[in-house]
């Protein structure tokens, strides 16, 4: 029975990174849609306000090719960006993103819950063991519905994870955030 419990132990670890993994590739592919709306937003913005200008200019100007040039390309370039944003929906994106990596980040922490669960010592195998396979159900229901993910914010969540350890706190960290009565290694209180 204790091969049992570390072999399940160490299956829900593995889940817990694959989960782990996935939220952040999620949250960091949300950015990424957003920073691009944000950068195409403000460069549309940008360029009307140059086709207006040359509109003006060739109302007083009418003669000057130039202006009636570089009109018609800033007029193109507002084209093709409101092409653009409305054929591939950035904002719908990142909303359908960071709501996968919001159902992700629940998962996680109930193979947390698990992993602390199996642990305590306190469940037996049978109850532990369907536990596991109803967070895999979620997991892979999860899965089949999230929007698809970029190389770049796998690349990126992966930096994130691994080198900035993003998802790691010190003992210091944890109690700044915490209330005094909580903070640092306080007595466990347990069932009599």
């Amino acid at each position: 029975m204790k091969n049992d419990i570390k072999m399940l132990q160490n299956v829900v670890r593995h889940s817990f990174t694959a989960v782990a993994e996935t939220h952040k590739i999620h949250e960091v592919q949300a950015d990424i849609y957003i920073a691009r709306y944000t950068v195409l937003e403000w460069i549309r913005i940008i360029v009307a306000g140059a086709t207006s200008a040359g509109l003006i200019a060739i109302l007083f100007e009418k003669d000057e090719f130039w202006i009636k040039l570089i009109t018609a390309i800033a007029s193109f370039i507002t084209a093709i960006i409101t092409g653009v944003m409305q054929s591939f929906d950035l904002k719908d994106g990142e909303s359908s993103q960071k709501a996968t990596a919001r159902k992700l980040l629940r998962l996680r922490d109930e193979y947390i819950t698990l992993l602390m669960e199996i642990r305590n010592g306190r469940r037996d195998y049978e109850s532990l063991l369907e536990q596991y396979k109803s967070l895999e159900k979620q997991k892979h229901e999860i899965y089949e519905d999230a929007p698809r993910t970029t190389d770049k914010a796998s690349r990126k969540a992966m930096k994130k994870l691994h080198v900035n350890l993003d998802n790691q706190f010190s003992e210091e960290e944890t109690d700044i955030l915490l209330p005094e009565y909580l903070r640092g290694e306080g007595e466990v209180v347990t069932k009599q």
